[in-house]
């Protein structure tokens, strides 16, 4: 009796089913977007102990360091304009320590602010109206430990 072994279908390096023909632009789109959301899982979440930067604009530049290679300058901007406004606001008027962070949520960037103090920020100023402007939503939320935090959403398809 002859058996034959049927291998099925032959499998790529990564074990993957070959390419079709045809398919080879979506083959490199697909792993760029697979390189792209694992150098991005390599740096997000972002966080900083907001007692160990000086100003804001050093909490500017350990974000612009970390996650330039993986946002678009439009969005790096963005999440830029957002997080110095709260890490400015956590300066000015709450109490430390705080802590920002920056994490991808879905398809969209959240930036976090969190500080000591439970009062929701002022919108009369010009800080949280740029936030509101520049982010698709913002909110405050309490942090469980007697403080809040300060969140903003930004898409990554602006």
């Amino acid at each position: 009796m002859d058996h034959q072994h049927d291998p099925g279908p032959p499998f790529d390096f990564f074990g993957r089913p070959p390419l079709v023909s045809g398919s080879v632009t979506a083959a490199v789109a697909a792993l760029h977007t697979e390189v792209e959301e694992a150098l991005t899982l390599a740096v997000l979440p972002w966080e900083a102990d907001l007692r160990h930067w000086q100003d804001v604009r050093s909490v500017r530049s350990g974000i612009r360091s970390h996650l330039e290679a993986v946002l678009t300058s439009r969005v790096l901007e963005d999440v830029l304009v957002v997080a110095s406004e709260l890490a400015a606001n956590a300066h000015r008027h709450a109490r430390l320590p705080g802590r920002v962070r920056v994490f991808r949520k879905g398809c969209a960037v959240r930036v976090e602010v969190t500080d000591r103090d439970p009062n929701r920020p002022s919108t009369g100023g010009r800080g949280i109206p740029l936030v509101d402007r520049v982010s698709n939503a913002w909110g405050v939320l309490p942090d469980g430990e007697g403080g809040k935090t300060v969140w903003a959403e930004l898409s990554e398809h602006r």
